[in-house]
């Protein structure tokens, strides 16, 4: 508000020096004008005595030349030089400009008197400690918003470069397991991609796939090309490697129902990989305490966990003749533990682990019938 009063203060001095300048003009004028008119009156005036002392003139042409004297006609008025009519019109354009100007003035002045006026009332009697308060937020909020920015930048590299850090732990661990557990020989390695999908000012979007690395280190995408236990086994390990990158040391991992919509072929299949990750597993120091929890309906799936893992007890879920669900421990009594038994003796005396043609035969020679032995899961 005080720049606006200095801003006007000058334009109204302006304007002073400006009208004071056409004033001045105009009276110039003026007096060049009374003095033009003088000059051209002396002429005339000496013309007419000269004229008079040539010419002796009558009584009554004395006259009509006196009267003449008294009463100038139009025709002897002076004839207006072009330095006079310009000066005139310059006079006339000065008192426009004149009046404009003072009317300017008027208005500035009004403008002055309504600011003052303002300026006066409760409400702007802190305006200019307002005025400040205001400079020194928008200097502190411009200040703010570009230490936003350098800390979002940093924020979003460092992102960048812990997202790449975890993927090259979660291939480790996978390669690493993937190669102990795996049985077959047709993949050598599973990965995780992540490709940037889409990238705004906000966030990055990612893409995830699952590859493959198969002979002479040619990698395809597992997706559609790869088996259905060969798909379990990778989730589980891929569950396991997550587990391990972002929980720590993970020492429990749990399955629903890992063999769904599997023949017996690969039910097999999948019991062996899983027996030999629980192997591997506890083979380290950090992971001796691992636990794998493993709910299903498939009996031929937990008798090959049995075997190979070698559990003390298992957990059954059922129902009694009331419809009541109950869960009891499978532990002293039941096939279960006759097949665990079985299966240490012939690791102890063959110092391998048996299979079921093994574990049948020596049950056989045992006294078990068909029946009983058929009751364990076990094709002979």
């Amino acid at each position: 508000m005080e720049q606006t009063i200095l801003i006007q203060h000058s334009k109204r001095r302006t304007l002073e020096d400006q009208l004071t300048r056409l004033l001045i003009a105009s009276r110039i004028s003026n007096v060049e004008k009374d003095l033009a008119e003088l000059v051209y009156q002396a002429i005339s005036q000496a013309k007419r005595r000269e004229s008079r002392r040539l010419h002796v003139p009558g009584p009554e042409e004395q006259v009509k030349v006196f009267i003449c004297d008294l009463q100038p006609s139009s025709e002897q008025q002076p004839v207006q030089s072009p330095l006079l009519q310009k000066a005139i019109k310059e006079r006339d354009e000065s008192n426009l400009e004149k009046a404009r100007l003072r009317g300017q003035l008027e208005e500035i002045e009004k403008k002055i008197s309504d600011a003052m006026v303002a300026l006066s009332s409760k409400e702007m009697k802190q305006a200019e400690s307002l005025y400040h308060e205001v400079v020194v937020n928008k200097i502190i909020t411009q200040e703010m918003i570009s230490d936003l920015e350098k800390y979002m930048q940093c924020l979003d590299s460092s992102i960048i470069q812990f997202h790449s850090d975890k993927m090259v732990a979660i291939n480790r661990i996978l390669d690493e397991l993937w190669r102990k557990v795996y049985g077959g020989t047709d993949i050598q390695s599973i990965s995780i991609k992540s490709e940037c999908a889409a990238s705004t000012e906000k966030r990055k979007v990612y893409d995830y796939r699952v590859a493959m690395v198969i002979k002479n280190g040619i990698e395809l995408d597992m997706r559609d090309r790869c088996s259905a236990g060969q798909k379990v086994l990778a989730c589980i390990l891929i569950r396991i490697a997550l587990a391990d990158v972002f929980g720590g040391a993970c020492s429990i991992i749990a399955l629903d129902e890992p063999t769904t919509n599997l023949d017996a072929l690969k039910v097999d299949h999948i019991a062996g990989m899983l027996n030999n990750l629980i192997a591997v597993r506890r083979r380290g120091e950090r992971n001796k305490q691992f636990q794998m929890i493993v709910i299903t309906h498939d009996d031929h799936l937990v008798g090959k966990l049995m075997i190979g893992s070698k559990p003390d007890f298992i957990y059954v879920l059922g129902k009694d003749s009331h419809g009541v669900s109950h869960i009891r421990r499978q532990y002293s009594d039941g096939p279960f533990r006759i097949l665990c038994e079985v299966t240490r003796d012939l690791i102890v005396k063959t110092n391998v682990q048996p299979t079921e043609k093994q574990i049948a035969r020596f049950l056989w020679f045992q006294g078990k019938t068909s029946a009983q032995i058929l009751d364990l899961n076990i094709c002979f």
